[in-house]
């Protein structure tokens, strides 16, 4: 029997890591004496705002600073860019790697952008140019933007979270997974699979409201079963 390589990642390392990656490149840029608007897309700017407030000084005044590096490291720290706010990176790579390894399988993946394609509450499935063309309001009249489409041997459409630490964040990932669930259970497709796809989170609160075509599952368990989906009907065949 062939072995299966599936795509594997650790997501509470790769927040470590690109965390370290955020710390370094503000340390260098600041160490660089980079001004405030070519730095701003890479920082917390409020942060930096709090730091500039409570010393009072100006920004130049904190480049002037920034001559020793333990000091420029902690600033660097203090008003880099929170890997855990990145969520959005996290879920792209995640449904890259899953696209990835299906391709084998006659199976297309594609990652959505944040207006990509939107669930609305009237059951409607809207591209982002349609939601916008008629005025509809992204909070108050869909959910969260669709991840990724599934195309090929299976059709369908994933929405996905990545959850790191505890607190109100994980709260509102299941709420927001609920939202999809009820939307599913009321107005999808028997002939589409729904996947609710969360890495970094325990999903035992939700997986009772599996059903045949809605998945509940992390992006090892989602490789398999869509191999074994495929498989499954190569055997009927």
């Amino acid at each position: 029997m062939t072995k299966i390589n599936l795509f594997n990642v650790d997501v509470l390392n790769l927040r470590t890591e690109r965390q370290k990656y955020n710390d370094e490149l503000v340390f260098n840029l600041l160490t660089n004496k980079t001004s405030r608007v070519d730095i701003e897309k890479n920082i917390n700017g409020k942060a930096l705002d709090r730091i500039l407030s409570e010393e009072k000084m100006t920004y130049e005044q904190l480049l002037e600073q920034c001559v020793n590096p333990f000091i420029t490291r902690s600033i660097s720290r203090n008003i880099s860019i929170n890997a855990s706010r990145q969520g959005k990176i996290d879920e792209k790579l995640i449904i890259d790697g899953v696209a990835s390894v299906m391709t084998k399988y006659d199976i297309t993946i594609k990652g959505c952008d944040v207006n990509g394609i939107r669930f609305c509450n009237d059951g409607r499935v809207l591209d982002g140019k349609t939601f916008k063309k008629e005025n509809l309001d992204k909070d108050k009249d869909s959910m969260k933007s669709i991840d990724g489409i599934i195309e090929g041997k299976v059709n369908g459409y994933i929405f996905a979270k990545v959850v790191i630490g505890g607190g109100g964040h994980q709260d509102n990932v299941l709420g927001e997974s609920i939202k999809f669930i009820d939307w599913v259970n009321k107005f999808g497709s028997n002939d589409k699979l729904y996947v609710v796809l969360v890495d970094g989170e325990d999903l035992s609160k939700i997986k009772n409201l599996e059903k045949e075509n809605l998945w509940i599952v992390n992006h090892i368990e989602l490789q398999k079963r869509l191999i074994e989906l495929v498989m499954k009907e190569k055997r009927e065949l």
